[in-house]
């Protein structure tokens, strides 16, 4: 994402006063949008709150990326151990877990 395609997003909702693109010390990028009317703001956090913003070409790659990481990170011991099936229960977790928080999620907040 670049200041563009933020403005273009957010701007559906109202006049964007101003916009700032940051990355936190871990990394992981975000931005601060400011409005012109309080009522774009609420609109934007009533439509977008929690929304996940990635394509689904985004989401898919991501998906593929997390399961190789996960496969190439299995140790053949560890697969003697706890069986097939306990390396499926594994992944359904994992994948549960990141459906209920995945980390490309849109939080709107009120400053």
């Amino acid at each position: 994402w670049d200041e563009d395609a933020v403005a273009k997003v957010f701007g559906e909702f109202g006049e964007v006063a101003s916009l700032v693109i940051m990355t936190s010390d871990e990394g992981k990028r975000f931005s601060l949008i400011n409005f012109k009317e309080s009522s774009s703001a609420k609109a934007a956090v009533e439509k977008l709150h929690r929304n996940d913003m990635r394509t689904e070409a985004q989401i898919a790659d991501a998906k593929a990326e997390a399961e190789a990481k996960a496969k190439a990170e299995s140790t053949p011991a560890k697969e003697k151990a706890d069986g097939p099936e306990g390396e499926d229960r594994k992944a359904e977790a994992k994948e549960e877990k990141a459906e209920e928080h995945p980390e490309y999620l849109l939080y709107v907040q009120r400053a």
